[in-house]
């Protein structure tokens, strides 16, 4: 069961008024689904089943993976374009987005601004793309910071990518 409170304005509380909770509130939208993790930005949220990866809040910069037509969603939408992909974690930044596979892909989407999404550009993207440069990396894990995302392999390496600051 997903339980969300808190800011909701967005719709990254799951419900269908987008409004703030101050008490734990069953997502209805996802009842009885198999959770098997759930991950925050700050304006948008994703909710990992054994099957499907369902996104809601703002999706202004593509953090919500559904195309650039549909820049937001108040209650849990399914990521088509991941489905049968097997993903088996997701992580969240401020406004981008990370969804590893089981064999190992990483997919990004959302903010590029500073280069988070590891795909070689600054620029916004509104459906998942694989980063190319883990690819055959053996990843293992993601994380993502509100401008900067990690991932690590089996091997050990950690790869960075993103907002450097001194």
């Amino acid at each position: 069961e997903v339980y969300s409170f808190g800011n909701g304005q967005d719709g990254q509380l799951g419900h269908p008024e987008p409004k703030n909770l101050l008490e734990p509130t069953p997502v209805q939208a996802l009842h009885g689904l198999p959770i098997l993790a759930v991950a925050c930005g700050a304006y948008h949220s994703c909710v990992l089943t054994e099957a499907e990866l369902f996104v809601f809040g703002n999706g202004e910069s593509g953090q919500l993976g559904l195309g650039p037509h549909e820049l937001g969603s108040e209650v849990p939408v399914s990521v088509k374009s991941l489905r049968g992909r097997s993903i088996t974690a997701v992580a969240c930044g401020e406004s981008h987005t990370l969804a590893l596979a089981k064999d190992g892909d990483v997919y990004a989407f959302g903010s590029g601004y500073y280069g988070q999404l590891g795909l070689g550009s600054d620029i916004d993207v509104f459906t998942p793309t694989v980063v190319s440069a883990l690819r055959g990396l053996g990843v293992i894990g993601v994380a993502c910071g509100a401008f900067h995302s990690v991932a690590w392999c089996s091997g050990g390496q950690l790869h960075c990518f993103g907002r450097c600051m001194d």
